[in-house]
């Protein structure tokens, strides 16, 4: 399809969250969406590089209302205070754009007890969305439906979760290695927002209880090379070889395109309901495309982990209702009470500064389907030389994908 941020309606009035937004998709997201008009709140971890940002932008568009909201992802007390900073600040919120994320970095655990990519691509993100989630439903209330949306950035790199999509007996992944802990946690992305869709999405409980409509999407960016692309392909991994390859043919886009298929799915007049709930990028492929995994596409595992998800953030504090199932059949009977008190193709994302997510490979062969939403089994220690050699054969396996598939256009 054809999209441009130029086609973007009148923002006026509009109130949308961007995370990860001072560099990167994130960056262009926040300043298309300010240029149209609409008050974004732009998280960042640094407060100096996010004002910094802030000002780049206002400098191409003086009249920008963009406001900074700090934010550290890998520090949940920081998400929930920003979270209900915001609260305090605004009476609507229109869309939020789950940008920000890390990919396959070192081992870390995070000072909440996490793993470092899952908390910062996936648990952040849940529990920011958690606490945010009662003021958007009021927002989508009385108006249209896809009034109100949630875009969440996620990869072609689920495709590399480990077998069975989540391994819930080790979510930490120590083992593994930094590509099964990147690709689950990415794979997390997919199924939140294939339980924000089922819950609040169009057709919904929430819908037929009057309660309000959320669009959801999962995003993906396609190509895109950041300021950070070239340090990434220095690392001695075999990202050197794979953006050679890329820039070659020509496959690697500027941040600013990579923004376009989240501002669509964010705000664009063109979005239908139908695409509520879909992985897509809006350059090729809508719908559910060819290299979405097996697990992607799985209801109970999308359940499972909505269930995990919930019971532990409950248990740690972060979440600010009960555990529910979030299925149709009983999610607003539950949820609503809560509502009404006011509770509140290649893509591999580079680790960006302060989060935010820079996309730069992926794969668009499917793999194969996944053995449902049992427990992963399987998960080795992996020599670092085995590693090294089986990351660069994946990374080269997805060039040939997208170059195939290209030359198929």
């Amino acid at each position: 399809m054809t999209f441009h941020p130029d086609t973007l309606p009148d923002l006026k009035g509009k109130v949308f969250i961007v995370t990860g937004g001072n560099s990167g998709i994130g960056y262009y997201t926040v300043a298309h969406l300010a240029e149209h008009g609409a008050h974004v709140y732009m998280c960042a971890r640094s407060p100096e590089k996010g004002t910094a940002a802030i000002a780049n932008i206002k400098k191409m568009h003086p009249s920008a209302n963009i406001d900074l909201l700090q934010m550290d992802l890998m520090d949940l007390t920081s998400v929930v205070a920003a979270a209900k900073h915001f609260l305090t600040l605004e009476t609507a919120l229109h869309g939020l754009v789950n940008n920000a994320g890390i990919m396959a970095t070192p081992f870390e655990m995070t000072k909440d007890g996490h793993e470092a990519q899952w908390q910062t691509n996936y648990l952040a993100h849940w529990v920011l969305t958690e606490h945010l989630l009662p003021l958007m439903l009021r927002t989508a209330k009385t108006l249209p439906p896809g009034s109100v949306r949630i875009v969440n950035l996620t990869s072609s790199g689920h495709l590399g979760a480990p077998k069975g999509g989540i391994n819930f007996k080790d979510l930490s992944l120590e083992d593994s290695g930094p590509w099964p802990r990147y690709g689950q946690s990415k794979l997390a992305n997919i199924l939140h927002t294939k339980t924000l869709h089922k819950t609040y999405g169009p057709d919904s409980p929430s819908v037929r209880n009057g309660e309000g409509e959320i669009w959801v999407s999962s995003v993906h960016p396609g190509l895109v090379e950041t300021n950070l692309a070239t340090s990434v392909g220095e690392s001695g991994s075999g990202m050197m070889s794979v953006f050679s390859v890329l820039r070659m043919f020509g496959l690697i886009w500027p941040a600013d395109k990579g923004s376009w298929t989240s501002l669509f799915c964010a705000a664009s007049r063109d979005m239908k309901a139908e695409q509520s709930g879909t992985y897509f990028e809006i350059f090729r492929r809508f719908g559910e495309p060819r290299w979405q995994s097996g697990a992607a596409k799985d209801e109970k595992l999308a359940e499972r982990l909505e269930e995990w998800t919930g019971e532990v953030m409950r248990k740690e504090g972060w979440a600010i209702r009960p555990t529910v199932n979030r299925t149709p059949a009983n999610a607003l009977s539950r949820v609503a009470p809560l509502v009404s008190l006011g509770l509140a193709e290649l893509e591999v994302v580079v680790p960006v500064v302060d989060g935010s997510e820079a996309a730069v490979g992926g794969t668009d062969e499917a793999d194969e389907e996944a053995e449902g939403a049992d427990d992963a089994v399987g998960v080795e220690a992996v020599a670092p030389e085995a590693e090294a050699e089986a990351e660069d054969a994946f990374l080269m396996s997805m060039v040939k994908a997208e170059v195939d598939n290209i030359a198929k256009l």
